[in-house]
């Protein structure tokens, strides 16, 4: 069993590929150009094959990026691909599953699962028919399975990395690129810092003291205090306008909701309670909204729901992803990150949207923020050398800012201007890595 495609252009598919004579036979046919079939399995009787289809973004640098992968069954004779049903304890269906591993008696299945993307996946089994998943308490950051023949075995790969906030001086005289230092950092991960509306301090989500949370520190990055501690995966935090609140999104059994607490501390809120994910939340510049990204109507959608709380109603109609408000508070700037690259923008009191950035890919991952004359967003176009960028309202021109240190990781929000726009932060990988594991008298 290969993984291959006829053309470039083409999505991946699953080939059966004979030993004696070279000949491929395609096996399975991905229903759409960005769905690709990967991470084939055969079951121990060989009839059966186990894969992942991943839906993934339109932009070609982007390709290993998935938005959704799901675990599929498909006969080695032919047929259609069935769906495997992965069901949590609390009777939501697992968002993203993908490595199946038949134990040796086919009886189960093996898989690495996350509830988010900045959650850590961790292992799970479930029977071969499909029905309800049990987590395998062997470590987090898990890929890449096997399992020995005799099934007492399994190995993985656990990977580690270590991401940092970084300080870029936007007042740095041209020309060459703007200096880029680290400034918030940990031996974890430090993520989605942003500058209070008065410069004074800056929020940021952070897993450093062993689980998600919010926490609040001085601008220049000294005296750290965490905020929250009883909401899981909590991240995304946004300042109100008058500095009194921020908003959040964490994980509550198995969905995002979006919660808000006080600038200094004490009991949360929490604003959504629908099963669907509600997540990446922004203030309208009046502080009477709280814009959010939904996925209650069957796809991902920009929300708005009273900052009291109330009712939520829904914004976009075309796709929407990570809503930012302008600072005149005229217009919700948005992504559309299933349905292709590039910035939208839609008018607070309704309307029709309209389309303002499409540069390398900008408005794919979380790293853009708007300001009062233009857009700061890091370029695609190579991951490795990520480069940040201004697109300005009043030219129409993009310029180059600074050579960003470090790769830059696109399941955080990685941009703030502090509000004399002199300082711009930016969430970049430290550190990448990943180790090989063995579970010995593995049941």
């Amino acid at each position: 069993m290969i993984v291959d495609r006829n053309a470039e252009q083409e999505p991946l598919s699953l080939y059966l590929l004979s030993v004696e004579t070279g000949e491929k036979r395609r096996l399975t046919y991905p229903p759409h150009e960005l769905v690709d079939h990967h991470s084939p399995a055969f079951s121990p009787d060989g009839k059966t094959i186990a894969f992942t289809q991943r839906v993934r973004r339109t932009d070609s640098v982007m390709l290993n990026l998935a938005v959704e992968q799901i675990i599929y069954l498909v006969p080695v004779a032919g047929g259609d691909p069935s769906r495997l049903h992965l069901e949590s304890s609390g009777g939501e269906t697992l968002k993203t599953a993908t490595y199946p591993t038949w134990t040796p008696d086919g009886q189960e299945l093996i898989f690495s699962s996350r509830q988010v993307a900045h959650l850590p996946s961790k292992l799970w089994r479930v029977p071969a028919s499909g029905g309800l998943v049990e987590e395998i308490p062997v470590g987090t950051n898990v890929s890449e399975l096997a399992i020995s023949a005799h099934g007492n075995r399994l190995a993985f790969v656990q990977t580690d990395y270590d991401l940092d906030v970084w300080r870029i001086d936007l007042s740095a005289p041209a020309p060459g690129d703007k200096p880029v230092k680290k400034f918030i950092s940990s031996t974890r991960l430090d993520v989605n810092a942003e500058f209070s509306p008065d410069g004074r301090k800056i929020a940021f989500a952070s897993d450093r003291s062993g689980k998600w949370a919010i926490w609040v520190c001085d601008s220049d990055g000294e005296h750290p205090r965490q905020l929250t501690s009883d909401v899981d995966g909590a991240a995304s935090p946004r300042w109100s306008p008058d500095g009194q609140q921020i908003v959040f999104d964490g994980i509550f059994g198995g969905s995002q909701d979006v919660c808000v607490i006080s600038a200094e501390g004490g009991p949360w809120r929490r604003l959504t309670t629908e099963p669907s994910s509600d997540s990446n939340p922004c203030w309208s510049q009046d502080g009477q909204w709280i814009y959010f990204t939904s996925n209650r109507s069957g796809k991902e959608q920009i929300w708005k729901l009273p900052s009291a709380g109330g009712e939520a109603m829904q914004v976009t109609q075309q796709g929407g992803y990570l809503p930012l408000a302008s600072p005149d508070g005229k217009f919700i700037y948005y992504g559309k990150r299933r349905d292709g690259p590039g910035i939208w923008r839609i008018p607070v009191s309704g309307g029709e949207e309209s389309f303002i950035l499409n540069q390398h890919g900008a408005g794919y991952g979380k790293h853009w923020m708007v300001t009062d004359e233009g857009i700061y967003f890091v370029t695609t176009e190579d991951l490795d050398h990520p480069v940040l960028e201004f697109f300005s309202f009043k030219t129409g021109k993009v310029s180059r800012v600074a050579a960003l240190e470090r790769i830059v990781s696109l399941a955080f929000r990685g941009l703030s201007v502090s509000p004399d726009k002199r300082w711009l932060l930016s969430t970049q990988i430290e550190r990448y890595g990943g180790d090989i594991m063995l579970v010995e008298n593995f049941r």
